[in-house]
């Protein structure tokens, strides 16, 4: 019996918030339980909604709808490290927007990915933006509950987990708008939770700029090297004799002959400054 998790339930506890009288066990694993018991009087995420919208119908935005200028189109992988990425964003024209009456959102909007790796994220741009169909978009009662701070609880143990213990299995996890509007949330002081939400915001600064430094530190060391400009060819054929191959590398397979390789090492060791081997430079610690 080692490593069974047994719980016994009254029916009225299994009924508790269980429209769709769910009873597989999963649903009642102890942790979600738990967190449940601890969430159990605190609000749901309905209450301090203003809007709680599912992306349209699987066949409005299609591949071959994207534009390269328009409106933003958020998609589910989009959604990376509690923000909305600014790469990989593809776009859908303002004609189709109006035609297929595509809802719009905004700075501070909630985003949660639906189906398959569910993620929680906040968009923090100026420019109105729509989803795909695979997006849950959640604007929440800002003088009640600050979005920062409601990204970051979605995504620690006590609001994840309630979203876990709702997904749907399937072909793959996915999680409702009506499933999603039944979440609780904590109930916290709205300075407090302002507090928490500017440290979020300057952490997310403090990675950008980090990520700026490390691209200035990269581009001065390629300078230095003088590869700034610098392009390997693109030829995989490579001529090299015995001596010159397995008798001074042991390596027969074709890839690390590539001449591009070649073309490095001698850039290498034409520096400037010198160069010296990775075991030559540990020896002289």
């Amino acid at each position: 019996m080692d490593g069974l998790e047994a719980v016994e339930l009254k029916l009225s506890n299994v009924l508790d918030n269980n429209k769709l009288f769910r009873i597989e066990s999963e649903f009642f694993k102890k942790n979600y339980l738990k967190n449940f018991e601890l969430f159990y009087e605190n609000p749901l995420l309905s209450k301090y909604s203003k809007r709680i919208i599912c992306g349209p119908f699987g066949s409005t935005i299609l591949d071959e709808t994207y534009t390269t200028n328009g409106t933003k189109v958020i998609r589910p992988f989009n959604i990376k490290n509690f923000q909305i990425e600014k790469e990989n964003i593809v776009y859908i024209s303002n004609e189709d927007i109006k035609s297929k009456n595509l809802k719009l959102f905004g700075k501070n909007t909630i985003f949660f990915s639906r189906v398959g790796d569910i993620k929680c994220g906040i968009y923090t741009d100026d420019e109105l933006v729509t989803i795909s169909p695979n997006i849950i978009a959640v604007e929440v009662e800002e003088n009640e509950y600050n979005p920062f701070f409601l990204t970051l609880f979605f995504n620690t143990p006590f609001g994840f987990e309630q979203i876990k213990r709702e997904l749907k299995i399937s072909a793959q996890p996915t999680v409702s708008t009506e499933r999603l509007q039944q979440l609780k949330l904590p109930i916290l002081d709205i300075k407090i939770q302002n507090v928490i939400a500017k440290l979020f915001q300057e952490s997310e600064q403090l990675i950008i700029d980090s990520n700026s430094l490390y691209k200035e530190a990269e581009e001065l060391l390629v300078k230095e090297l003088d590869l700034l400009d610098f392009i390997p060819t693109e030829e995989n054929v490579s001529e090299k004799s015995f001596s010159e191959s397995f008798g001074s590398s042991g390596r027969l397979d074709s890839e690390y002959y590539q001449p591009k390789y070649d073309e490095i090492l001698e850039k290498i060791e034409n520096y400037k400054g010198g160069y010296q081997t990775l075991f030559s430079s540990l020896k002289s610690l």
